[in-house]
């Protein structure tokens, strides 16, 4: 196991190019042979924490890396051509500049409900 770990550090020196710090983007075959030496080393009872710090990463790197992969985008039905509409409040709606949302009152209760509070 030790030579795995020696192996995968001497491709991430050879991808770091000399540089010292973050931001890496590591290729799928590098992460690929980080994920198969975790998997190997968990079923024998190895912490996540010192197995990623045996090969030199970050702990939610690595966690992140054993991760299922994620979907980005999943398939939709359209169901009709038209959206859906929400439909209109019965009466007057009234909005004011502060965002408060009156509605369903007869044009009377507006003009009485502007003047007590204007």
């Amino acid at each position: 196991m030790q030579d795995r770990v020696q192996r995968f550090k001497a491709l991430v020196r050879q991808l770091m190019g000399g540089r010292r710090g973050r931001g890496v983007r590591y290729p799928q075959a590098v992460r690929m042979e980080a994920v198969t030496f975790a998997h190997e080393a968990l079923a024998s009872g190895a912490s996540l924490s010192r197995i990623a710090a045996s090969l030199g990463l970050g702990e939610v790197t690595l966690a992140r890396w054993l991760e299922p992969e994620r979907v980005g985008l999943r398939k939709v039905e359209i169901l009709g051509a038209e959206p859906a509409r929400m439909p209109a409040p019965p009466g007057v709606v009234l909005v004011s500049p502060s965002g408060l949302r009156v509605e369903g009152l007869e044009l009377a209760q507006v003009a009485e409900l502007l003047r007590v509070l204007g």
